[in-house]
């Protein structure tokens, strides 16, 4: 089994994830770009998911009606994002990982809802909001 460690800035959270990676998404929604200050998300998907070590400072924020931003309350950085409730499925911020090697963008998702000061690279499939939404409550349902 692969496994890959990460952590925020200060350290103060720490995190492994197991096995392959499954998916790897920049998300462009208004959500995201906030959190991170005006850029996407990339988030990376792992099959085996994740344990989260050292949560002391993990602090964790309902956003929407089905998902949650994981991020260091010391210093401050994007962790995860995940469907509220998930324990396993996460998608890690590529930024957190300690590897980034074999790491490849799949899709670009929210694009409706890309802001007009950049263009949405056409590296990977583009997905609207709609079309992400309707995939979560397959997922949950």
């Amino acid at each position: 089994m692969t496994k890959r460690s990460g952590k925020c800035l200060c350290g103060a959270v720490t995190f492994t994830v197991a096995g392959e990676m499954t998916e790897t998404d920049a998300c462009h929604c208004s959500m995201c770009r906030r959190q991170n200050a005006g850029s996407a998300f990339i988030g990376v998907h792992f099959s085996d998911g994740v344990t989260l070590q050292n949560t002391k400072s993990l602090g964790l924020y309902k956003g929407s009606d089905w998902g949650e931003r994981g991020f260091c309350m010391e210093c401050g950085t994007t962790l995860f994002w995940r469907l509220q409730g998930e324990e396993k499925d996460f998608a890690i911020a590529a930024g957190a990982l300690d590897d980034l090697s074999g790491i490849k963008l799949d899709a670009h998702i929210f694009t409706d809802e890309a802001p007009t000061y950049y263009r949405v690279p056409t590296d990977a499939p583009h997905k609207t909001g709609a079309q992400v939404i309707k995939e979560f409550e397959e997922k949950m349902t």
